[in-house]
């Protein structure tokens, strides 16, 4: 990713969730661009995901064993969802409203 200065970040639902699986472990890493994913110029993203957002890499910061990517939004492609799902404390969860 760093090195083709580009990248994809996909949002996902109950809709698209499965598509996670494959990331969160090394058992199914084969499996992680399936034939449900499209290219969009030379970047895979998840066509049915509320929300593809394709960034150019701005600057990279790497800190201990991780690198933090920072890029600029090129182009945003979005569908209606209510029910974004978030990765917090190792497993999936959804966002909701505080009050």
């Amino acid at each position: 990713m760093i090195s083709a200065g580009e990248f994809c970040l996909n949002l996902l639902d109950t809709d698209t969730y499965q598509f996670l699986e494959p990331f969160v472990g090394s058992r199914l890493r084969e499996q992680r661009f399936g034939c449900d994913w499209e290219k969009h110029g030379k970047l895979w993203y998840i066509p049915n995901a509320p929300a593809n957002i394709f960034c150019k890499i701005e600057k990279v910061v790497s800190y201990g064993t991780h690198d933090l990517v920072i890029g600029r939004v090129v182009e945003l492609l979005t569908r209606p969802s209510s029910d974004l799902l978030c990765w917090a404390d190792g497993s999936l969860g959804r966002f909701s409203r505080l009050q």
